[in-house]
């Protein structure tokens, strides 16, 4: 997730960096972000502009769909694409991405490891985004128990076992 999270960042500071004054950002955004089999024939249209009109920008996007594949090959290729990845993302002399690739290749050993043993953390941000929601909620609670309480309820198993009275009847 955090890689994907960096090369985001980057590819909006590779877009925005790019860009004209005159030229609408939202559009390009839209045309960038989603995957090229998702794409509509405006977006793709937008995409074939600025393929012509800006090669820096769309070498990023070549780039940003390339890290994409690495992460879905075939745990037994992950390391020979990583690899292939990084040595692209150096030669590119596009700044954003050759510092992402730094910061790929200093963790290389783990991400590796990650695919190959199909590792997320995504249980671990779902807790966190019950346990953010929950704070907000709790605004105005008199005492902190009572939040902790309300993680402990929502967070474990026992939030699906208990009935509520308008349920037993």
């Amino acid at each position: 997730m955090h890689c994907s999270l960096l090369r985001k960042r980057d590819e909006d500071w590779l877009r925005i960096s790019s860009l004209p004054c005159g030229v609408s950002c939202r559009t390009t955004r839209v045309a960038l972000g989603k995957n090229p089999e998702n794409l509509t024939e405006h977006q793709q249209s937008c995409l074939d502009e600025i393929k012509e009109l800006y090669p820096k920008m769309f070498r990023g996007y070549q780039l940003k769909e390339g890290l994409r594949k690495v992460f879905q090959c075939r745990k037994d290729t992950i390391e020979k694409e990583l690899k292939a990845w990084l040595s692209w993302a150096c030669r590119s002399k596009l700044k954003p991405f050759v510092e992402l690739s730094k910061k790929i290749r200093r963790h290389k050993d783990a991400i590796i490891a990650t695919v190959r043993h199909g590792l997320s953390n995504a249980r671990i941000e779902s807790i966190n985004n019950k346990i953010k929601v929950l704070i907000r909620k709790s605004y105005g609670f008199r005492n902190i128990q009572n939040l902790i309480g309300m993680i402990m309820i929502v967070c474990s198993r026992l939030y699906y076992e208990i009935k509520l009275s308008y349920e037993l009847r």
